[in-house]
């Protein structure tokens, strides 16, 4: 019984064969072989770096939402007490109006 040999040792084999036809096939494999994993690697990398321009985008979001929600809570604080006031007034004004209306029906 033959005992079998693992596939880079019978490919080894074959690189180092006497007989040109075997090792030009040989040959024309690992070319083929380099080609698709460089293709591959290429392939992911571009991967990649669709992922980081996503994630830079989305961090950029982020703090962007950061410094706006910063910015609306400095001008709350700006706006005089008087007219906040008046506003909060107001506003309740109309929902009471519309709790009114409401049980009209």
């Amino acid at each position: 019984m033959a005992a079998v040999q693992e596939p880079e040792v019978q490919f080894a084999q074959r690189l180092a064969s006497n007989e040109k036809p075997t090792r030009t096939k040989a040959m024309k494999k690992l070319r083929k072989y380099i080609n698709v994993r460089s293709d591959k690697e290429e392939l992911f990398q571009n991967v990649l770096t669709q992922v980081a321009e996503q994630f830079s985008r989305a961090f950029k979001i982020n703090e962007l939402k950061t410094e706006v929600t910063n910015r609306l809570a400095m001008l709350e604080k700006r706006v005089e007490p008087g007219v906040l006031s008046e506003a909060t007034v107001h506003q309740q004004q109309l929902q009471e109006e519309d709790g009114d209306e409401s049980k009209e029906f």
